[in-house]
């Protein structure tokens, strides 16, 4: 039995008495369809199933201001850049790193950490790198590239400033926000299910730590053996922590030592040859009957999925867990066009 169908045979106990103040919460929006399916199969009647949302979902709801995307942030970020740099450059040329930068403050927020010191820190490894033994005197490439380093906190500064005026958040700072002060964003006449979580950022452990305490929240994950006593494999190391920190009874199973496996080596030339075979193999289990349904295919580079899903009888069946990057999308040479036309 997996995962999601154990704990959906939990959450049906709480249906009938919690179903309008129920919410589960997911890392993603792929286990939703399982969930559904695993409450309708073991309630065997009518009812209305609970909310089911992301937590990227949940915070969205939660916070007042607008939660920009990393596009929408760019042309912000650029506007700060303008106001930082007499001469700016060109815009294609600001992307290469804007896109690294709006990363970098988003983590930097969802874990809550100190800009200042996380900035400095930064500024001053920049500086050891650069430094020569044999030639004390920085060229002035190296010169360029510690001013960007020492500019970093006044692109901090100056974005949130922008940002709040404009009543827009990003992502990062709209958890770091909550996790700081979570009794005057979060309505507690709800109970929430926090369900197969494991790498938790500091503000999500804050917020979800929060609901615990006020016994508000249920928080459900497990982990197997093989990773969870291993102390050297990352894997385990989120959720024995967790554990440790929660003071929480561990829940483990043996799937990965028990399980019979059987792998097989294909070699191929190219990675047309990679999609021609992957295809292959899942129109062969459809002949066989197999269930697609529970059939995961793993691509190693997100440039086969396309091809993979042309060259399989039936895509819709099939569980894909990698998404479509826009650089492989059709829709990137229309986005290109429109913007050659903008500079002509």
């Amino acid at each position: 039995m997996s995962f999601l169908e154990k704990i959906s045979k939990k959450i049906i106990t709480d249906i009938n008495h919690l179903n309008d103040e129920l919410i589960i919460i997911l890392p993603n929006k792929r286990a939703s369809t399982y969930i559904h399916e695993h409450l309708k199969f073991h309630y065997k009647k009518a009812f209305f199933p609970p909310r089911i949302i992301t937590i990227n979902e949940w915070i969205n709801e939660l916070i007042p201001e607008k939660i920009l995307t990393s596009t929408e942030l760019s042309f912000i970020l650029f506007e700060v850049h303008k106001k930082i740099n007499s001469d700016p450059g060109d815009f294609n040329d600001f992307l290469k790193w804007a896109k690294t930068l709006l990363a970098d403050f988003d983590e930097v927020d969802r874990y809550m950490a100190d800009p200042e010191n996380i900035f400095r820190d930064l500024r001053n490894i920049k500086e050891i790198e650069n430094w020569s033994f044999n030639d004390p005197d920085l060229s002035e490439g190296q010169k360029r590239h510690l001013h960007f380093w020492n500019q970093i906190p006044e692109y901090y500064r100056l974005l949130s400033e922008t940002l709040q005026s404009k009543n827009e958040i990003y992502a990062g700072k709209a958890y770091r926000k909550i996790a700081e002060k979570p009794e005057q964003f979060i309505d507690k006449k709800y109970t929430y299910y926090f369900l197969g979580f494991n790498a938790l950022s500091t503000s999500e452990e804050t917020i979800i730590h929060f609901l615990l305490t006020e016994k508000k929240a249920i928080f459900e994950t497990e982990n197997d053996l093989f990773y969870f006593q291993n102390p050297n494999h990352e894997a385990g190391y989120f959720y024995r922590r967790i554990c440790e920190k929660w003071k929480m009874k561990p829940v483990l199973t043996n799937n990965f030592d028990s399980t019979k496996k059987k792998i097989s080596i294909i070699e191929t030339a190219n990675q047309t040859g990679q999609a021609q075979i992957t295809g292959n193999i899942l129109s062969d289990y459809q002949k066989q009957n197999f269930d697609l349904k529970s059939t995961g295919t793993v691509l190693a580079d997100e440039s086969l999925l396309i091809p993979v899903l042309k060259l399989s009888l039936t895509p819709s069946k099939r569980q894909m867990y990698n998404g479509i990057s826009s650089e492989i999308s059709h829709l990137k040479s229309l986005i290109d066009l429109k913007f050659f036309e903008n500079e002509a």
